[in-house]
């Protein structure tokens, strides 16, 4: 894979295979990715801080922000120089678990409980097809402890794309329930989107646990007030994708390669217009 850190305008960027990975702010550290803190508000489903399994570190934001509100999380990229990088550029804590492995091949060959399964696997505009499929999927649940959790974020060209139907779909062979948190705005335009699936019964979304935007925003803290407004937008727009169409991707049958490819298409020229000649690259 070709790997870039880049500065520019004041953040820290990780480039993997000239995809955007990582957003890290030069003040606090924190994620200006707008699909991460929608990510981190899979922790409201649980009561208390659990155990997580992260798959895809890229910088390393997403499992440091877990350990900081006290959950055990493992983590996992199939590519150890990522891992060096995230410890290096974009401050991962060296007592954080991470190992170097194929993230399905992992599940399979670690048969642990876990609470939340995150998977963040899919940059560069691309969907290893392996992670996406029925089977796949079934292996999750079954490492999953009961009322666990899995997270997904994935990009799209819409909320409306083949790939969120296709996936949402595909998730409800092993799980009952399945919720897409939207983020890009307006809806027909290139962005991110975080899938939710478990198998919890009488499932519900805990609205109360979300933050107050009017109340954040007079704290005075701009960071807090930014997550608590990409959170409650992701859980106002909610909606369950693959109740009407989408196809069951498996091992021998899935396009998802082919559909990024439109994905792929339109982030590298986004990518092309913001960096332009500039930035600083490591």
């Amino acid at each position: 894979a070709s790997l870039q850190v880049v500065d520019r305008g004041g953040a820290r960027y990780l480039l993997i295979d000239g995809g955007t990975h990582t957003i890290m702010g030069f003040g606090e550290g924190e994620s200006l990715h707008r699909y991460v803190p929608v990510m981190e508000s899979a922790q409201l489903l649980f009561d208390e801080p659990a155990r997580a399994l992260l798959l895809g570190l890229g910088g390393g934001i997403l499992a440091r922000d877990y350990h900081e509100e006290g959950w055990s999380i493992e983590s996992v990229d199939i590519d150890a120089e990522v891992i060096r990088i995230a410890r290096e550029h974009f401050d991962l804590p060296p007592m954080l678990s991470t190992y170097v492995a194929d993230g399905r091949r992992f599940l399979r060959e670690h048969d642990d409980g876990w609470d939340l399964i995150l998977v963040d696997a899919f940059g560069s505009s691309s969907i290893p097809f392996h992670l996406v499929t029925k089977e796949m999927f079934e292996l999750c649940a079954e490492r999953l402890n009961e009322d666990g959790v899995l997270a997904m974020n994935i990009e799209c060209r819409e909320w409306n794309d083949p790939i969120v139907h296709s996936l949402g779909v595909t998730l409800r062979e092993s799980f009952e329930h399945v919720w897409a948190l939207p983020i890009a705005e307006p809806p027909n335009t290139l962005g991110n989107l975080v899938l939710i699936a478990t198998n919890r019964e009488g499932f519900e979304f805990p609205d109360e646990r979300l933050g107050d935007m009017e109340e954040a925003m007079h704290t005075g803290d701009m960071e807090f007030h930014w997550k608590v407004v990409q959170q409650n937008h992701a859980w106002d727009n909610r909606f369950e994708p693959g109740l009407t169409w989408g196809l069951v991707l498996t091992d021998d049958r899935s396009p998802v390669e082919l559909w990024s490819e439109r994905v792929n298409l339109e982030a590298r020229r986004d990518l092309h217009k913001f960096f332009g000649e500039e930035g600083r690259v490591w």
